[in-house]
C-alpha cells in the first residue's frame, strides 16, 4: 500500500491523521481510494469528473506528477504520494 502524506490543512478531513495508507496501482487509483475513504477531500483534490484541481500538487516520492505521468503515473507499496496544496498570496 502507498502512504498518502496529508498537509495540516487537509487533515481534518482524514480524522486529523497526518498519513494514511492506500492501495492503487497508480496515483489515481489511489486518490480515487482516498476520497471513497474520506469523501470530504473531493473537492480538494478534484474538479470536472476526477481532473486533478490546479490547486493540488502531488508528489511521489518527492517528484510532481505533473513531470511525471500525471493520474496515471505508476504507484509501488511503500511508495509515499504527498499532497501539497497551492500557497497563494502576494
Amino acid at each position: 500500500m502507498s502512504k498518502v502524506l496529508i498537509p495540516s490543512s487537509l487533515r481534518p478531513h482524514v480524522n486529523g491523521h497526518r498519513m494514511v495508507e492506500m492501495s492503487g496501482n497508480n496515483v489515481g487509483e489511489v486518490l480515487t481510494q482516498l476520497v471513497a475513504a474520506h469523501p470530504g477531500l473531493e473537492r480538494q483534490l478534484f474538479v470536472d469528473d476526477e481532473k486533478l484541481a490546479s490547486s493540488m500538487n502531488v508528489f511521489v516520492n518527492d517528484e510532481n506528477i505533473r513531470d511525471l505521468d500525471g493520474l496515471a503515473t505508476l504507484v509501488k507499496d511503500d511508495d509515499e504520494i504527498i499532497l501539497v496544496p497551492a500557497m497563494a498570496g502576494g
